[in-house]
């Protein structure tokens, strides 16, 4: 006769959380440091765009939702107006953005612990739960994306703590509440999530008791599809424009499907995991526990669900297996509860009580080790990943620094045919630059106004930051674009901020004097001259100067004269005036006509003076210790 097991006492159970904060705190570790390792992707970038984030908005709740049902009708509507909420209070960046999924990650780990608990009056299953649901590479991995997926999470445990309550207290106002939230939340969240609703419903209708109290999870089913209605305009869009064909990759076949979500689930432990499993199937039938019965059930029939879906639709594909997501908080009790299990019938094998602990302690340490190793591999997620984006913002960051309005930002994607997938991606990363962008590949577009007008931007610039996406190497775009801007347009290389094999960033101008430089010439208040180089031709003189100016500077206060003297006679010869306009760098090419000037040595001086009333600033040049209104710059010759 099998002895009574005891339980751990509710307050044990309690402040058993405690113990698992640890685990709470290693993710946030792990995950924190990826948040903008690499860069956005085409698909988080569409997050951003149907959510009105960045420069793609903002965006009214109506104009979300129309965005979506136009361009993205695959989606559900709840996570855009999520992440746009979310986008409105921390701001667009892409550590920011994405710290909103390791926050749904989180919850999601939290309600894991609950269910686990909950089904088996255990900590010790809700600890390890959140374990393999939290560690699960496949987890950490969207944990870092600004995607759904941790999102569907979520709504995926609450559905199924609420209705484990219900089961035992079907009345109860909370977790009838709680139980349409979770399954509404699903439908908003991703419409795949909604093959838990039917394992869910399937089990409800085959396994429960048909008494009174049978009909109440029916009735929240209906009230989470009136809930549903706003969307189902968007919803059935996107249905009937699915096409098999559009799914990337061959479509994953049922044995492939079960063999991934083994991996990921168990970070590449698959016959562990079904081991696990097969003690937790044991256990939920064998012993006398409903809840785990009805959560090993539901796993299952949705399980079954997905394959089937997928047979019809053939939908997955390895990088669309995230859409199983919501099968997770359910696998992780499963195999939480086949492991306690299992521990505990190896100790009554031994009749040493004592080893229990022991030995469960073993098996977690042998789990976590392996999940280590997983989220550490740089192959544990290859199948799932997305196209490869190079991370933006090592560049983009130097450019907002030290870049201006006058500057283009000229960017190398390959053809017009690779550069597709970046072009959302491209135009989230320079929304917040000051500057004209452009791909290099509409310097050779098939369309005429599109290559003038590239034409053009090179043409009216006097400084182009060219940036090159490395990852697919380089062809006759980027070497017929720099022998353009070299060799026909005179830019010159200044310097070479960022050169690695994803991205390179290069600094072109026209003059030496437009380089930036930590030198100054002459120095004013708020105002420095950090270069200047001359041009001398038979009637016009051409300076180059570059200024820096402080972010203190009055804009559109001062202007900048240059005189020409002759010997000691302080009246110039010849000069010009010019507005000195705002900006962080100023390039200024001044040309003066000196046809009237007769051959001799002459000297070029600045004064920097307010038209307005007359006040001129003291400057001090590098050359001379005597500040002075009108300093001297350099001395030149005609012939």
């Amino acid at each position: 006769m099998t002895p009574a097991k005891k339980h751990p006492t509710p307050q044990a159970i309690q402040h058993a959380w405690l113990c698992i904060l640890p685990l709470f705190l290693i993710l946030t570790f792990i995950v924190g440091g990826r948040l903008d390792v690499d860069g956005l992707w085409y698909d988080e970038v569409f997050t951003m765009r149907n959510a009105g984030g960045a420069g793609f908005g903002p965006l009214s709740l109506g104009e979300i939702y129309a965005t979506i049902q136009a361009d993205d009708p695959y989606q559900a509507i709840g996570y855009p107006l999520t992440v746009a909420a979310w986008g409105q209070v921390v701001g667009w960046s892409e550590f920011a953005s994405r710290v909103s999924s390791l926050l749904f990650t989180l919850l999601g780990m939290a309600l894991t612990y609950r269910l686990g608990v909950f089904t088996s009056k255990s900590a010790w299953v809700g600890g390890i739960a959140t374990l393999v649901f939290g560690f699960s590479s496949f987890t950490v991995f969207y944990a870092h994306e600004l995607r759904a997926f941790s999102f569907v999470t979520i709504f995926a445990a609450l559905t199924l703590l609420a209705y484990l309550h219900l089961l035992k207290t079907p009345t109860n106002r909370i977790w009838l509440i709680a139980f349409i939230i979770g399954g509404a939340g699903l439908l908003y969240a991703h419409y795949y999530a909604a093959m838990l609703l039917i394992g869910l419903g399937m089990y409800h209708l085959l396994a429960v008791p048909k008494n009174k109290n049978w009909l109440i999870v029916p009735v929240c089913g209906i009230a989470m599809g009136i809930l549903f209605l706003p969307q189902f305009p968007a919803f059935t869009e996107g249905f009937t424009r699915f096409d098999p064909a559009d799914v990337e990759k061959t479509p994953m076949a049922l044995t492939d499907v079960l063999t991934s979500l083994l991996y990921f689930i168990s970070n590449g432990l698959e016959w562990v995991a079904v081991l696990l499993m097969s003690a937790g199937v044991w256990l939920a039938i064998r012993e006398a526990n409903p809840r785990l019965r009805a959560i090993v059930s539901i796993a299952i029939l949705s399980t079954v669900v997905l394959i089937i879906s997928n047979e019809f639709l053939d939908i997955l594909e390895p990088t669309r297996l995230r859409y199983a997501i919501f099968l997770w908080s359910a696998y992780a009790v499963w195999i939480a509860a086949g492991m306690v299990w299992l521990a505990e019938q190896l100790t009554t094998r031994t009749s040493n009580k004592r080893l229990s602990p022991v030995i469960l302690s073993a098996l977690i340490a042998l789990w976590s080790i392996n999940a280590v190793r997983a989220n550490y591999s740089p192959t544990a997620n290859d199948s799932i990943e997305g196209t490869e984006t190079p991370r933006m913002l090592t560049i983009t960051s130097i450019i907002k620094d030290e870049g201006t309005a006058g500057d283009l930002f000229a960017f190398y994607n390959g053809t017009s045919q690779q550069a597709w997938y970046i072009q959302d991606t491209l135009a989230y990363s320079v929304s917040y630059l000051p500057m004209q962008t452009m791909t290099t590949s509409t310097l050779y577009d098939f369309n005429e106004p599109t290559r003038q007008w590239a034409r053009e931007q090179i043409t009216n610039t006097e400084r182009i930051w060219y940036g090159a996406n490395r990852t697919f190497g380089l062809n006759e775009v980027h070497t017929d674009f720099l022998a353009y801007i070299t060799e026909e347009q005179n830019f010159i290389l200044c310097e070479t901020p960022v050169m690695n094999d994803e991205l390179s960033l290069e600094l072109y101008s026209r003059s030496t004097a437009f380089c930036n430089t930590d030198d100054a010439v002459i120095t004013w208040e708020n105002i420095a001259l950090t270069g200047y180089t001359t041009e001398l031709t038979d009637d016009t003189l051409t300076l180059n100067l570059g200024f820096e100016l402080a972010s203190t500077f009055p804009p559109d206060t001062y202007s900048l004269a240059i005189h020409v003297l002759e010997g000691d006679n302080p009246a110039p010869v010849a000069q010009t005036d010019i507005p000195l306009p705002y900006d962080s760098f100023v390039p200024l090419r001044v040309n003066l006509n000196i046809s009237d000037l007769p051959a001799g040595d002459y000297t070029l001086a600045l004064i920097i003076y307010n038209p307005a009333t007359g006040e001129r600033l003291i400057g001090q040049a590098s050359s001379t210790q005597n500040p002075a209104e009108r300093l001297p710059l350099t001395d030149i010759t005609i012939p």
